[in-house]
């Protein structure tokens, strides 16, 4: 339901749920993709907080000043924070975040 690798989608692209209701069934599929993500990804518990004046300072020096919620920055960026993430990977999650960048913007978020 949930876990269709990049290989097998109509187009590579990064996939958004949103539940509607709640099902035995939907909870056995979240707890898959939940395994799955621990073993072979990412999981962020409890969001993300705002970086420290000193994060903020490394990310400057790291990246400069200048900040673009575009495609080709995003990808720019991700080549110097994931070295190791294929081009391909890469292309399709700069493209999910500038998705996501552009409903922030829409929602009245800045930059």
């Amino acid at each position: 339901m949930l876990l269709v690798p990049l290989g097998r989608r109509g187009s590579p692209c990064v996939y958004f749920c949103r539940l509607a209701g709640w099902s035995q069934q939907a909870e056995d599929a979240l707890f898959k993709c939940d395994e799955q993500a621990r073993k072979w990804g990412i999981v962020l518990e409890g969001g993300i907080p705002n970086p420290k004046p000193h994060e903020l300072s490394y990310y400057r020096e790291q990246m400069g000043d200048v900040f673009s919620a575009d495609e080709t920055f995003v990808t720019a960026a991700l080549a110097r924070w994931l070295p190791i993430l294929p081009a391909g990977r890469r292309q399709e999650l700069a493209r999910g975040m500038t998705e996501l960048y552009l409903e922030q913007k829409h929602a009245g978020k800045p930059d």
